[in-house]
């Protein structure tokens, strides 16, 4: 949630309960393919970001607005 959040994005994270996930938190295996994928697709984001992505103020995940700290 907090790569969509850096990119200047709304989180679309549903939650991790398997009610909330459409199942893909379901046991073990389940949980850790999701970590693993939501883990990857975060760093694909990540790695894509500019000094100047960076230091954009975005909104958190509760909508509050942040600013980078000095």
């Amino acid at each position: 949630m907090w790569a969509e959040n850096v990119q200047g994005c709304p989180s679309a994270y549903p939650g991790h309960g398997v009610d909330l996930s459409g199942g893909l938190a379901s046991g073990l295996a389940g949980v850790r393919a999701y970590l693993d994928r939501c883990h990857a697709e975060s760093l694909a984001i990540f790695g894509t970001l500019t000094d100047a992505d960076l230091l954009a103020p975005c909104v958190t995940p509760a909508g509050t607005p942040m600013a980078p700290s000095a």
